[in-house]
């Protein structure tokens, strides 16, 4: 409970005061940045955030190799679905060897490459095909998104201006509260 006053507290302090840009000389910018960077960390360590998350990248180059797959296609494929998947959740749902995986057996289905299925390759990374299934649904699910005109965007930004602009301090407390909240017991 001390964690949720602290952090309306801090959002009371940046919503309803005004802010002069700090210069980047001296010595004073820097020891602010590091503050609020440990702070940050502190935040989200008490919530119960991950602060260290292993990217799996570089074990897309390894998994590659290990399934003598060297097809730099290939390769490129995997690291760009691996690329749009950071625009998901599956990084805080699955490991990063799932992950890679399901990269890889994405590129393989698109670019229709054969991998070792007798044993099945993912056994070696310690995955499942259900997990891997799942990551590559919600990757595929990216690419299903409408895409919104700039006439909708435009609009959007210009009604959230009229409300940020016309809104006090303690209703953007209660507007946000519920947000918080959702945010911190999901």
């Amino acid at each position: 409970m001390l964690t949720v006053f602290l952090f309306v507290s801090v959002l009371l302090l940046l919503v309803c005061r005004s802010f002069e840009p700090m210069p980047y000389s001296g010595n004073a910018y820097w020891i602010a940045k590091n503050g609020t960077i440990a702070a940050e960390r502190r935040v989200l360590k008490e919530l119960g955030f991950c602060c260290h998350v292993k990217h799996p990248h570089k074990l897309i180059t390894t998994y590659v190799q290990i399934v003598e797959q060297n097809n730099p296609k290939f390769v490129r494929l995997a690291w760009n679905y691996m690329n749009d998947s950071l625009r998901s959740n599956v990084f805080v749902r699955f490991p990063p060897e799932t992950i890679a995986c399901a990269c890889i057996h994405l590129a393989s289905l698109k670019l229709k490459i054969n991998l070792p299925s007798n044993p099945p390759w993912y056994w070696l990374f310690d995955a499942s095909l259900d997990d891997i299934q799942v990551v590559c649904y919600t990757i595929l699910a990216l690419y299903e998104r409408k895409e919104r005109s700039l006439a909708d965007l435009e609009e959007a930004v210009t009604k959230a201006k009229k409300l940020s602009a016309s809104v006090s301090c303690f209703s953007w407390l209660v507007c946000l509260t519920p947000n918080v909240f959702a945010l911190i017991y999901w």
